[in-house]
């Protein structure tokens, strides 16, 4: 999809990108090798961003992984948030993404 692709080039100059081609995939990854923090959508396939990031917090190994909600609607993020999202972001945003992420690693410049 070409905003993913806008998401990937916004941030792979500051971070290693990973795509995962679905919330399965991603979430078997992510508990064998955590990454610093994962960006999700509202939905990932049939899959919620908030179903995403529960899963995330209840495994022994991801549940320090900090979750972005990567939105185009304040709204879509909430399950997500309560769930214990890091922060949401909106999709548009990309330099906001940017700024959040390295925020929350402790990477600013």
């Amino acid at each position: 999809a070409p905003e993913r692709l806008s998401l990937r080039e916004a941030l792979e100059k500051d971070f290693e990108v990973v795509d995962y081609p679905d919330a399965l995939a991603g979430l078997l990854c992510i508990g064998r090798n955590p990454p610093d923090a994962v960006l999700i959508g509202p939905r990932v396939g049939a899959v919620s961003g908030g179903e995403i990031v529960a899963a995330l917090k209840q495994s022994e190994n991801a549940r320090h992984v900090r979750a972005v909600l990567v939105t185009k609607e304040q709204r879509h993020g909430l399950e997500a948030l309560h769930a214990g999202a890091s922060a949401q972001v909106p999709a548009s945003n990309l330099k906001g993404l940017r700024d959040t992420l390295q925020a929350l690693m402790g990477t600013g410049r």
